[in-house]
């Protein structure tokens, strides 16, 4: 039996398997490569424009982190992301709806990153 969390490739003689990962536990389960955390804080939107854009963000340490949608009177629509995230570099998806589950008109749109005391603006277009 292989170990929890191990990854293992065998050979064959035509070439290489494959990898396995033994996962017994998966409440701390971090897949991608360590190294080093990002240097500075960035967000950063894609596609831009999109139905349903991706938002990537990078931690130079972690914390308490927000990202708000904001319309351009700048009345937040929806919260996107909330909670403890370690450094390193994350993604979420904003699904176009506001905070009560309604769809929001295709448009310009400014999403807010705020972590500790700095802050990070961006600007997408929401297509429908």
């Amino acid at each position: 039996m292989e170990a929890p969390g191990v990854l293992t490739q065998r050979s064959t003689p035509t070439g290489w398997e494959g990898y396995r990962i033994v996962v017994r536990d998966a409440s701390e389960l971090r897949v991608g490569v360590e190294g080093e955390a990002p240097k500075e804080l960035s967000l950063s939107v894609f596609p831009n424009p999109a139905r349903t854009p991706a938002l990537s963000f990078s931690l130079p340490r972690g914390g308490e982190v927000e990202i708000g949608v904001y319309g351009v009177a700048g009345r937040r629509l929806a919260v996107v992301a909330k909670g403890t995230f370690a450094a390193g570099t994350h993604t979420r998806r904003w699904d176009g709806r506001d905070a009560g589950g309604h769809p929001a008109a295709a448009g310009v749109y400014f999403f807010r990153l705020r972590v500790g005391g700095e802050t990070r603006v961006v600007r997408a277009v929401l297509l429908q």
